[in-house]
């Protein structure tokens, strides 16, 4: 008996320890409109990195370009990043300027919405405390659609974008 709890203990041990890298890495801090475009519900993650965020100085700022004719509607707004806000613009027309994600699995009632995000830091002191330029912050755009349905890409603070098929409410 002694040998079998002596021989889980170290197997527990051993697994904490391999385990241990895959729980170090990167922290992402989140922030999130949430829209809707003919009725479906959209939300719209925007991160980054948690050592840069002490340098945002402004709101998120998230721009959506969709065709004439969908109807639009901001449902919820956070604090964003630092208390700074986020401010969500709609506009007509121009989508489709980034790569579609989900074009060849879409309806024929489904349109596209082109997402862009970006983030205001103060380059200064980022490049003074951590050696980094502003334009090399990393940053994530995640669109959740009405179906639950992620779809990501990793840019940079200044202007992060993905096209997405949107389906209107059923």
């Amino acid at each position: 008996m002694r040998k079998i709890l002596i021989s889980s203990i170290l197997l527990g041990v051993a697994l904490m320890m391999t385990a241990a890298p895959a729980l170090a890495g990167r922290g992402w801090c989140r922030a999130d409109p949430i829209v809707s475009f003919d009725g479906s519900e959209v939300q719209i993650w925007v991160e980054m990195p948690a050592e840069y965020e002490a340098y945002v100085n402004g709101p998120i700022e998230v721009t959506m370009r969709h065709p004439k004719g969908v109807e639009t509607e901001v449902l919820f707004t956070d604090s964003g990043f630092n208390g700074y806000g986020e401010v969500v613009n709609f506009k007509k027309n121009g989508w489709g300027n980034s790569a579609c994600v989900n074009c060849a699995e879409a309806s024929a009632d489904a349109f596209p919405v082109d997402f862009e995000a970006s983030v205001s830091l103060d380059a200064k002191s980022l490049k003074k405390d951590l050696g980094v330029k502003a334009k090399d912050v990393p940053l994530r755009l995640a669109i959740v659609d009405s179906t639950g349905q992620e779809y990501m890409v990793e840019a940079t603070n200044k202007g992060t974008r993905l096209t997405v098929m949107m389906e209107p409410a059923k």
